[in-house]
């Protein structure tokens, strides 16, 4: 399940506040609601006392993009090569707009650079901007491998979505966070290659199911 919606509740581990479950209890402070008032601990011990909670904080989840694509003066095979572009960016574009709509903080990152994207509606415009402009023969891989490549943060979710030149669009899920060392998660469990023939659409709900499970536990 996601969980969390406000700025406050991003970050790794549980924030104390007066949602979420139970942590403990403590004596009454200036401020603190009445209906959080433990009544029966209170009765116990002749002290007000209330009930302080705390719910899991999120981390910023990095959608990269791999903008890299095989450019070529064949008219075929450029045409090829552009659809399965466009299709890696459909994935891409997919995976941030649903992260987005579950009120996850995520930044875009097309090529090396990363944007952070805002939870409100212009923050979803300039998501689909941002990936609208993306040229539609991709950059050249040779351009690409002479700039400074985008590393993973170890302290965030990343879903890389990358493509090869036969079509293939493949999505890689990398946890950090909470103690746990960056680690791949293999192909296959957390992650999906799609081939050149296969529907997105289908391919898409699973692995997004996949995606949810893994942010909650990341």
């Amino acid at each position: 399940e996601l969980v969390g919606g406000r700025m406050s509740e991003t970050g790794d581990g549980n924030r104390v506040g007066q949602s979420g479950e139970m942590l403990g209890v403590r004596e009454y402070r200036g401020g603190d609601r009445l209906r959080n008032v433990h009544w029966i601990h209170t009765a116990r011990t002749g002290t007000l006392t209330v009930c302080e909670r705390g719910a899991p904080q999120q981390q910023v989840v990095d959608v990269v993009l791999d903008v890299a694509n095989e450019l070529t003066g064949d008219p075929q095979r450029r045409e090829f090569l552009r659809e399965a572009f466009a299709r890696r960016v459909r994935v891409a574009a997919s995976l941030a707009i649903a992260l987005h709509g579950h009120h996850v903080p995520i930044r875009i990152v097309v090529g090396n650079q990363p944007t952070a994207i805002s939870g409100s509606n212009a923050g979803r415009r300039k998501l689909l901007t941002m990936l609208a402009e993306v040229p539609a023969d991709g950059i050249d891989r040779a351009t690409i491998a002479t700039a400074s490549a985008f590393r993973p943060s170890r302290d965030r979710m990343t879903l890389s979505v990358t493509g090869d030149s036969a079509g293939y669009v493949e999505v890689q899920v990398e946890r950090g966070g909470q103690g746990f060392n960056a680690s791949s998660v293999s192909l296959g469990s957390l992650s999906i290659v799609i081939a050149p023939e296969t529907a997105l659409n289908a391919q898409l709900s699973r692995f997004w199911r996949d995606v949810c499970h893994v942010r909650s536990i990341a």
